[in-house]
């Protein structure tokens, strides 16, 4: 596919977008970064289908929006790592196939780097269109981004780094995060800003931005509570991976449990199990090493 609209200018904002799947409105999300009315931004679609229903809607939008599209194997991390490879932007971005953008949002990242030039990166809230909290937590104060608080602050589809970091820290780490081929199915956003972090990096969190997103799944299915376990394991492993102290760790591990404590008390046995994948999964996470193989419990399964 062609590169899209036109291509000869130099972008000032790349997206990488991988998208995986049906369903996702990105004719949404493209028809949203068209109202941001800014010719600066280049839209890298990594496809990892096996259809050309994305590579077919790119081309209805190539004449509005600057697109490339390419294809990669299912994996978010590995498709990340292919868009990043071929961005020519000075600040990089990775939306998420179903989130969209507020107007103006790209207008004030923009400005937000060029009024801080030492900035590394900067994350904003992400919610849906009625400010409903979608993800990540839900902070009003901006603020640094730490090692302490990127759990709460560290959401994908809402994090813009200067290209210059990116190619500093390098790639996404390809055993974290959805289509992995490891059971780690989360934590490789928060993996890669904490080496931004560990690098002397600056990141900032600006809560009076926000990127648009549909409110997760609820319900405590037994889909929802593995889930929940596959996510944990990624947080666990993410734990290891950057030697979170003890006393960070007993935060990590207590917030769950606490937490399904307080499901019982409220009678509520079904999101008590939930709370109790989810600390399993870090557990089993944390303590994993290269050769230890994960216990899949069955009453996940049911």
């Amino acid at each position: 596919m062609s590169d899209g609209r036109d291509a000869r200018e130099q972008p000032e904002i790349s997206l990488v977008l991988a998208t995986y799947g049906t369903g996702h409105d990105l004719d949404r999300f493209f028809d949203s970064v068209i109202a941001q009315d800014d010719d600066r931004v280049e839209i890298i679609v990594v496809d990892q289908n096996a259809t050309d229903e994305v590579r077919d809607l790119c081309k209805r939008y190539a004449n509005e929006l600057t697109i490339r599209h390419m294809t990669a194997q299912p994996g978010l991390s590995r498709a990340r790592n292919v868009g990043i490879a071929r961005c020519r932007g000075a600040i990089i971005a990775f939306p998420d196939d179903d989130c969209w953008y507020p107007a103006g949002l790209l207008a004030a990242v923009r400005q937000q780097f060029a009024r801080d030039p030492d900035l590394d990166g900067m994350t904003c809230r992400c919610t849906d269109e009625h400010g409903r909290l979608a993800a990540g937590g839900d902070g009003r104060r901006p603020g640094p981004i730490t090692k302490h608080n990127v759990w709460m602050r560290g959401v994908s589809a809402t994090l813009f780094l200067r290209a210059d970091t990116v190619r500093r820290v390098g790639f996404f780490d390809e055993s974290l995060g959805l289509g992995s081929s490891t059971d780690f199915k989360s934590g490789e956003e928060t993996d890669y800003i904490l080496r931004v972090i560990a690098m002397g990096g600056r990141m900032i969190y600006l809560p009076s931005l926000r990127v648009f997103h549909p409110l997760p799944p609820t319900g405590c299915t037994s889909g929802g509570v593995a889930r929940s376990w596959s996510y944990g394991l990624g947080w666990g492993r993410v734990l290891r991976k950057h030697r979170y102290d003890p006393l960070q760790l007993v935060y990590h591990f207590a917030y769950p449990l606490l937490g399904s404590l307080v499901a019982l008390l409220r009678r509520d046995p079904a999101l008590a199990r939930l709370r109790i994948a989810r600390l399993l999964g870090r557990w089993q996470g944390w303590r994993w090493r290269p050769g230890l193989s994960i216990s899949r419990y069955r009453w996940l399964q049911r």
